[in-house]
Parts: structure tokens; C-alpha cells; sequence
């Protein structure tokens, strides 16, 4: 898609010309394939840095933006670590929001912006040839202007008006590449392709033939700088969007924090829990309003009863006990066999109910850890069971008896 690329690159500075980025570094570069939608536009909120892109995780490609110049140059604490698919997943949102009312606007002054571009860059290309041509001609000139006799001065001058005439020839050849790789006049079809890419940004931007550096090429058209903060706030991220039109916006985004402690709502969620608690709710059941209140876990994810009984633990809340409950209850309330039911239903052990129960072979659920079984089973899989026992135990009975005997040393015939 060059048209996409050229109309992000009508609004970047000419080479050579990138100003001074934060805290005194240099620009932020040219955008490359990299997956970091920010790179090189990030910005350091506790000390006003550029943040470098490194790449970790188990496969080496997961973009973190990482401001550790401070420890590194002058032996001082690591500012801070941000992951970059967070942030820029929000960045993205923003900026497709934005360009919502705008397109049309949009993308007619990025085609005017590119006309003018091109209008420049080519009177850069006509001086240039007019100043080779011109110390050509003049070369030549020095050259007539020579006296025969002095047949050195000659040579020096021919010598020099060649040189002048290999310069004009490359400079021809240099502006007929540039003018075939970037057309001063753009065509029709161009034209079209721009408007409608402001008529709609959103399906060019998610398109497969997009790549990662028209994206950023297109961000910058908008976005000057992005100015990151995690530790401002607890278990999230703080950002700051500095807009090209000089305006700026601040946000938050939930991060994934490696521990309850920094857990953006976990104060919020410990007292949640503790009143439904209160209510004799079982971890399921406290997992499942969680769940449809919206909160997740420190890893973004959905509660589940092993969460529920693990923050339970740790912060001693005991576990709560099913209503009817008792040591020789055989069956539910809904009909549901417990595991002292299935025993003497079948005539097993406890655990072989419990083996049944790993392999499949029937089907149980529990409220929470550690809490009853409820196990539905209808009167054929109950035979089945029964049946199944029934051979277990004949086939052990047989190959008891039919163990081998010893056997008595054989007489020995006396012979004459």
C-alpha cells in the first residue's frame, strides 16, 4: 500500500532535520517492521527519556519499552519496564477514535501536504542538475580558453571538464531513479486510494497488507509522542498522548501485575469477596459474581473457584460447608450421589470412586475444593458399574486359586 506510506511520510521532517527529543536525545527515528507501535515515539514519565525497544519473553518477541539509562550510565536505579502490547493496544484505539470526525479532512491535507512535498524535493533536483551543468559548460569554457602550448595546463583542464561531464551524467541518472521511485505528480488512482483510506482508516489499518511500519508511519501523522508511567499508579498503566496538533490527553489502562499486591483493584476485589463470603457463598458462586461484576485476576483473566480458595487461604476466611452435609449421607437433595453413596451403591472403596472420577469413567462435580462431590448417575451406569466391579473382583478371586503349588520332590525308584 504505497500510497498509505507516502501520505504518512508527506508529514515527516526531511532528513537531516529531526529535532531534539526528550532530556537532550536525538529524534525518534525511522519506523521499522518491529511489532512496538510505539517505538522510538515512547517517552520516560519518571525521568523524560526515550525509551529503547528490547524484546523478551520464551520465543524473544514480545516488545518491552525499558528506560534503564540511569543505571547503566550513571550506576542508579532502573526507571521502569513497560510491555508494549498494553499500551499500544490502547494507543490504537485512541487514535482511530480520534480520526473518526476528521477523515476527509484528513486525508485532503495529507494530499496536499504530499503535492507540496513532492514540489519541493523537486526544485532540490532541477539546482542540482542547473549546478552540474553549469561547472560543466564552465570546464569547457577553461578549456578552450587554454593556450596550445602549454599542452599540462591542458591536460589538467580536460581532465576537469570530463570529471564535470561524469558528474552531470550521475546526477541525470540519480533524478531519473527518484523521479521513478517518487512521482512528483501523483496520478488519479492515487488520489482515489488516499481519500479513501481517510474515508476509512480503520479497515486499511487492519488490513493484511498493511505492515507494521505504515501503521507507524501513519501514527506519527498524528501522534508526536506518548509518554508512559507505571509506577504512577497501582497496577496501572498512566499515559500521555501528545497530540501533533499541540493538544494533549491523558489515560489509564489496566495492567497485568505479577501479584495481588499490585492488583489495580485489588483492594476493591478483597472486599467483594469478603461480603459474599459473609453471605455463605461458595467459591464457585463467588467466582461467577466476580465474573459478571467485571473484575479479573492480577493476570487479566476470569475468576476461578482454585482463585477464589487460594486469596481465601491467604487471607483466613474459612471455607464454607454445604447445607446437609453429613458423614453418612448417601444422595443430594437433586439426586446426585455423594462419594459414601457411590460405595455402597457399587461396593467399592472410596478410592476407586475417586480413580472412576480421574479417568472419566463417571461424571462429578464439586462447589469448591476440598468441598462434596455431586455425582449423577442413572441406573445404567450404575449397572454398568456394579458389573464392572463384579468382574474386577471374580477375576482377582480366580487368579488366587489357580496359583501354583509346590510340589513334593518326586521318589526316586531304587533299581536292582
Amino acid at each position: 500500500m504505497p500510497a498509505l506510506t507516502r501520505m504518512a511520510n508527506a508529514s515527516s521532517p526531511p532528513r537531516g532535520s529531526s529535532p531534539v527529543g526528550a532530556a537532550g536525545q536525538g529524534g525518534p527515528g525511522v519506523p521499522r517492521e518491529g511489532k512496538a507501535l510505539l517505538q522510538g515515539i515512547a517517552i520516560c514519565g519518571r525521568c523524560g527519556r526515550r525509551m529503547p525497544l528490547r524484546y523478551s519473553g520464551p520465543q524473544g518477541d514480545l516488545p518491552v519499552s525499558r528506560c534503564g539509562l540511569e543505571a547503566q550510565d550513571y550506576g542508579g536505579a532502573q526507571c521502569q519496564e513497560v510491555r508494549a502490547p498494553g499500551v499500544d493496544q490502547a494507543v490504537e484505539a485512541l487514535v482511530l477514535e480520534a480520526l473518526v470526525p476528521e477523515r476527509i479532512a484528513l486525508a485532503l491535507e495529507a494530499l496536499g501536504q504530499l503535492e507540496r512535498e513532492m514540489d519541493a524535493l523537486e526544485h532540490q533536483w532541477q539546482l542540482r542538475l542547473e549546478r552540474a551543468r553549469y561547472e560543466a559548460q564552465r570546464a569547457q569554457r577553461q578549456y578552450n580558453a587554454a593556450e596550445p602550448e602549454h599542452r599540462l595546463v591542458a591536460r589538467t583542464l580536460e581532465s576537469q571538464w570530463e570529471a564535470a561531464l561524469r558528474a552531470v551524467e550521475s546526477t541525470e541518472r540519480d533524478d531519473e531513479t527518484w523521479t521513478r521511485d517518487h512521482r512528483a505528480h501523483i496520478t488519479a488512482q492515487e488520489q482515489q486510494e488516499i481519500l479513501a483510506i481517510g474515508e476509512d482508516l480503520p479497515r486499511v489499518w487492519h488490513a493484511e497488507t498493511t505492515t507494521n511500519a505504515d501503521r507507524k508511519h501513519v501514527l506519527r501523522f498524528v501522534v508526536q509522542e506518548v509518554i508512559v508511567d507505571q509506577k504512577r499508579l497501582r497496577g496501572k498503566v498512566w499515559l500521555q498522548i501528545n497530540w501533533q496538533t499541540g493538544a494533549r490527553s491523558e489515560h489509564e489502562i489496566i495492567r497485568h501485575a505479577v501479584s495481588d499486591r499490585e492488583h489495580s483493584e485489588g483492594e476493591r476485589v478483597q472486599e467483594r469477596i469478603g461480603q459474599l463470603h459473609a453471605q455463605r457463598q461458595t467459591d464457585r458462586q463467588i467466582a461467577a459474581v466476580l465474573n459478571t461484576e467485571g473484575y479479573c485476576t492480577t493476570y487479566g483473566q476470569r475468576f476461578r473457584p482454585q482463585n477464589i480458595w487460594y486469596l481465601r487461604g491467604k487471607w483466613g476466611l474459612p471455607n464454607i460447608k454445604e447445607r446437609g452435609l453429613r458423614p453418612d449421607r448417601l444422595r443430594w437433595d437433586d439426586g446426585a450421589y455423594t462419594i459414601a453413596g457411590v460405595v455402597q451403591a457399587v461396593g467399592v472403596n472410596k478410592g476407586t470412586v475417586h480413580t472412576w472420577l480421574e479417568l472419566g469413567r463417571m461424571k462429578g462435580w464439586q462447589l469448591g475444593p476440598y468441598m462434596g462431590w455431586h455425582i449423577d448417575l442413572t441406573a445404567e451406569q450404575m449397572s454398568a458399574l456394579r458389573q464392572q466391579a463384579e468382574h474386577v473382583r471374580l477375576t482377582r478371586n480366580c487368579q488366587v486359586t489357580r496359583s501354583p503349588q509346590p510340589q513334593a520332590a518326586p521318589e526316586q525308584t531304587a533299581t536292582r
